[in-house]
């Protein structure tokens, strides 16, 4: 019967961390894709300004 229960243990707590280490993933997961969308907003600004800093150059060209 100990050993029984060592097992069960064994498996309780193995179970507990692979719980553990699936919310961590699902939660750097989760920032990851927040900052990917902030990437995209930011690259998108920049596309736009970088586009009105041509038109502004244009102009000066010889």
């Amino acid at each position: 019967m100990l050993i029984r229960h060592k097992l069960i243990l064994n498996t309780v707590l193995a179970a507990s961390e692979v719980n553990r280490n699936v919310n961590n993933i699902r939660d750097i997961a989760q920032e990851a894709g927040l900052m990917a969308e902030e990437n995209a907003t930011s690259n998108h600004g920049l596309t736009e300004q970088a586009k009105l800093l041509n038109q502004a150059v244009a102009r000066y060209r010889v």
